[in-house]
């Protein structure tokens, strides 16, 4: 169980610890510096804030701690990692991942607002523009797992990459899911999805350029 557990430690601390450091920078820093206040893409108090922080956090913890336990027999007994090869290989897996995990993201998060599963995924999308870095895992648990979990660990699983690369890609996947939700200025792809709810369902936006979905500029927002 070594194995699977330290994957899950990993991705549990280090969503812990930064989503931690945004929330102290939304709770104390915003109210006092005028630059970080401006730069906030919705501008609301910071009893407001407080009261966001106080309904999310219980419910991201335990997502983040309780529910992620789940797939720790998925890493032990189903990915069984090939040895370190080389930084070549590693630059090599990455792009693969980068490109093929696009696939069930984007179906995965598209098929969350069909009506079968859109009670499940509503849960996240009760802030549109109110956005700090906790919303990412906002989120019911069946949401949790179909949109968030089996999207980003289902390709580096299925190709067997090495333990570096399934670090270095959680890790990066993770940082990802918490910067697009943070709710600072300049608004990103995301932020346009959580207004408009059927746009840019992807992180890469390739799949969304194909199928229709894609939204770069909102103009009357």
């Amino acid at each position: 169980m070594w194995k699977g557990l330290k994957i899950s430690l990993l991705f549990s601390t280090l969503h812990t610890v930064v989503t931690g450091i945004f929330a102290l920078i939304d709770l104390y820093a915003v109210e006092y510096i005028p630059q970080l206040k401006e730069m906030k893409i919705e501008k609301v108090s910071n009893e407001e804030m407080r009261e966001l922080y106080g309904k999310i956090t219980k419910p991201v913890m335990k997502n983040v701690w309780l529910y992620s336990i789940l797939f720790i027999p998925i890493f032990e007994y189903v990915w069984q990692p090939v040895e370190f090869v080389s930084y070549y290989q590693f630059t090599k897996d990455y792009v693969y991942l980068l490109f093929l995990s696009e696939l069930p993201f984007y179906f995965c998060h598209r098929l969350m607002h069909t009506k079968l599963l859109k009670k499940y995924h509503q849960i996240h999308h009760e802030h549109t523009k109110l956005l700090v870095g906790m919303v990412g895992l906002y989120t019911h648990p069946v949401d949790f797992v179909i949109s968030n979990i089996l999207p980003t660990i289902i390709i580096p699983v299925l190709l067997n990459v090495d333990e570096f690369t399934m670090k270095v890609w959680l890790s990066v996947a993770i940082l990802n899911n918490i910067i697009v939700h943070i709710g600072f200025k300049p608004p990103r792809t995301h932020d346009i999805h959580h207004l408009r709810l059927n746009k840019n369902y992807g992180y890469s936006l390739y799949m969304d350029n194909l199928l229709g979905t894609e939204k770069i500029v909102l103009k009357d927002e």
